[in-house]
């Protein structure tokens, strides 16, 4: 069922339809992207909808965390279908995750090669406009958050940024040196909230947020309970309107292709709905 009324958030962002930033129309309009693991499937989906609605330079800037950024490199490089299919068709079975392989739970190695096949055109994404933040850990800096923007890198330097948005403890612990300091992966809740408060204060005009589980939701409404939803747009996972066999049932750690696929077809239609589009998205 299409929306009977949009947001005013996406009323702005279909004004920028097959536009490139910086628009000149007085908005200044971000997107928000969440981690999870497998559960960014959910993200690459709404994504490659975004993609398809030709409003992938459309943001004047994109937060992330963790599966969140390569998502979103992926999406503003001009790879996001084959990014998000990368998810059931490479990372499922126990290619990258094995919880019997208990010194290696998450191969990140096999996931960097996956990465590195994929070829991911980081000079795109350096030449465009749109900035690109994301959350780290500075283990060096007493474990102290930090954002980090793409544009402050040279090209060669963004495969460390990758590595270590990917970097998290416990299933894939270690640390990625960047420019003298060591980083990894966000883990707390906390943090969370953390996140969204420094994008609700960047000064943005328009807030697109795709959250990739609805605890994610629920937390960020229970740490902000006055959202201006003149200002800000959230897309969760529906799962008490759309009805199938697979949704809901999938967690960080999923590993069936069957599952993932359908995750991602699923949040891409929903996003596609709520800009008014009832045509699926186009996926192998």
């Amino acid at each position: 069922m299409i929306q009977d009324k949009m947001p005013l958030v996406v009323e702005h962002l279909l004004a920028r339809k097959n536009k490139s930033v910086p628009i000149g129309d007085g908005r200044k309009i971000s997107l928000v992207l969440f981690g999870g693991v497998m559960v960014g499937v959910r993200g690459a989906g709404a994504l490659v909808a975004l993609e398809e609605l030709g409003l992938s330079r459309a943001f004047d800037e994109i937060y992330t965390m963790s599966s969140g950024f390569i998502n979103a490199s992926a999406f503003l490089g001009g790879q996001i279908k084959k990014a998000a299919e990368t998810y059931y068709k490479k990372l499922s079975g126990r290619k990258f995750l094995n919880f019997f392989r208990l010194w290696k739970i998450a191969d990140m190695e096999y996931l960097l090669k996956v990465v590195d096949e994929e070829k991911l055109d980081f000079k795109t994404i350096l030449q465009g406009k749109t900035k690109l933040q994301n959350m780290f850990i500075n283990l060096s800096k007493d474990g102290r958050t930090e954002y980090l923007e793409v544009h402050d890198f040279r090209e060669a330097e963004y495969r460390s940024l990758l590595e270590a948005s990917l970097c998290l403890k416990y299933i894939a612990g270690g640390k990625i040196k960047i420019r003298g300091s060591y980083y990894r992966d966000i883990v707390a809740d906390r943090a969370v909230a953390d996140f969204f408060e420094h994008v609700l204060n960047s000064g943005a005009t328009d807030v697109l947020v795709i959250y990739n589980y609805s605890w994610q939701t629920d937390y960020i409404r229970e740490n902000f309970s006055k959202l201006d939803n003149q200002k800000v747009c959230e897309v969760s996972p529906d799962f008490d309107t759309i009805k199938s066999e697979f949704w809901q049932k999938m967690e960080r750690f999923e590993t069936r292709s069957a599952v993932l696929k359908n995750d991602c077809q699923m949040f891409a239609g929903q996003v596609k709905n709520l800009f008014g589009s009832s045509e699926p998205i186009k996926l192998l």
